[in-house]
């Protein structure tokens, strides 16, 4: 990645060469995002391990450092937006700059300013179209609301593109709670811990330059609680806590609805979610999962991703909580036993091995194994490992095999197998001929 080289001027600086210079800035400024972002796109295949010279990570990424790599992309594509509206309006100065001096070299007027016949002298023909944004450095902005927490601060800034004057005038209206103030193309926006959730106070930021040219942005008071508000994956308003928990949210700041957690994508309004949530003292948990355990939030803070803690009641009579969970199960006891074979279906005289796990709570083997039987038993027998053998003279034509824990006798499986007779009467290839009874029923 070269630094582009500024051009030499060397006719003087004229107007001509002023605009030349400022394009090239622009064009510079333009260059060195593509290489932020080209970086930022290499970085996505490294950690991916897609990149065309084969440099790969030594381990393969976890989903968190997917995710956190996704998010500081994220932020930075962010800034580089932002950046390309001060360019855009940049750019427009210089050319509106150009293009005067051009219809004044030429005898005529710029086209913004048809009836002004007296240019360069007229003021309005500096004036650009103008274009106002608000933007929120302490809330969250979704659409033209601002959600923020109650008793936050919010600090608003008003870009204006314009080759006239460049600032703003502030204007507001709504709610008491708020303490609002405005020095050029900043505002400030207090809320204290007495105003009321849902409070609104709309600010409008107005071209000094252009009075018809203004934006708008409504500022909600949420929940003091909230971290964040985010667009689900169904479309619908989440409060976000944070911790990767989140509640359905109106589009006045009113939370809804119970916790939901936003599982391993750490997004809500999906398939994964859980509405599993228990919490006790100030501290969130999930379940209780299958083996009765309960998670928790790990090392990274958000609850239902990779690095959750599992605990157990210490008293299952008792909510789970600080003062009564185990990283460890109270108890470990045999869950299930289960039964697995080659076939379902056995000859007289042939025989068949089975395998069997005995599954813990704890979703460990118990290697204590299990007890094989067979029944009836005068037409097959079985070892202890397994496997089954069954008589030639068989007279049963089911078995069951039965498996038993050894650790806990109430605890088994069982299987049916089909005994059949091997076919002993085959009959010969004919050409032509009309089989007996007896043979063509074999």
């Amino acid at each position: 990645m070269s630094l582009p080289k500024f051009p030499d001027v060397t006719d003087g600086n004229n107007i001509k060469n002023s605009v030349a210079q400022i394009l090239t800035s622009i064009a510079m400024e333009e260059i060195a995002l593509s290489h932020i972002m080209n970086a930022e796109g290499e970085k996505i295949q490294f950690i991916l391990g897609t990149l065309e010279n084969g440099f790969k990570p030594k381990e393969p990424p976890t989903v968190e450092q997917v995710m956190q790599m996704n998010d500081s992309v994220r932020k930075l594509l962010n800034q580089v937006s932002s950046n390309q509206m001060f360019l855009a309006g940049k750019m427009s100065s210089a050319m509106s700059i150009y293009e005067h001096e051009e219809g004044n070299n030429n005898g005529g007027t710029k086209p913004d300013c048809p009836d002004c016949p007296d240019c360069p002298d007229c003021p309005d023909c500096l004036h650009l179209p103008v274009g106002v944004k608000i933007v929120s450095s302490g809330g969250t902005i979704i659409g033209n609301t601002v959600y923020l927490p109650q008793g936050k601060t919010d600090d608003l800034t008003a870009i204006v593109i314009t080759s006239g004057e460049n600032g703003a005038n502030w204007t507001h209206n709504g709610d008491s709670g708020f303490t609002f103030t405005a020095q050029g193309n900043q505002a400030k926006v207090q809320t204290t811990t007495g105003t009321a959730v849902g409070s609104k106070l709309t600010v409008t930021a107005t071209s000094k330059a252009d009075g018809t040219k203004k934006d708008s942005v409504t500022i909600i008071v949420t929940d003091p609680a909230i971290k964040d508000v985010v667009v689900g994956e169904d479309g619908k308003l989440y409060a976000d806590f944070g911790d990767n928990t989140f509640k359905e949210m109106t589009p006045n700041g009113m939370l809804i609805g119970e916790f939901v957690c936003g599982g391993m994508d750490r997004k809500p309004g999906n398939a994964d979610d859980r509405y599993d949530i228990i919490t006790t003292d100030g501290i969130k948990y999930l379940g209780p999962n299958e083996d009765e355990s309960y998670q928790r939030a790990g090392t990274d803070g958000l609850l239902g991703t990779e690095d959750d803690i599992f605990v157990w009641k210490l008293d299952k009579n008792k909510e789970i909580g600080p003062g009564n969970e185990s990283d460890t199960p109270p108890f470990v006891g045999v869950q299930k036993v289960i039964i697995s074979s080659s076939d379902t279906v056995v000859l007289k005289g042939d025989s068949l091995q089975f395998q069997a796990i005995v599954q813990m709570s704890d979703k460990t083997t118990d290697p204590a194994g299990v007890t094989w039987t067979v029944s009836p038993s005068d037409s097959a027998k079985i070892d202890t490992n397994g496997y089954l053998t069954v008589n030639a003279d068989a007279s049963a034509s089911t078995l069951t095999i039965k498996a038993t824990s050894v650790t806990n006798t109430n605890v088994y499986a069982s299987a049916t197998i089909t005994v059949i007779s091997p076919i002993t009467d085959v009959p010969e290839i004919v050409d032509g001929l009309i089989l007996k009874a007896n043979k063509a029923g074999d």
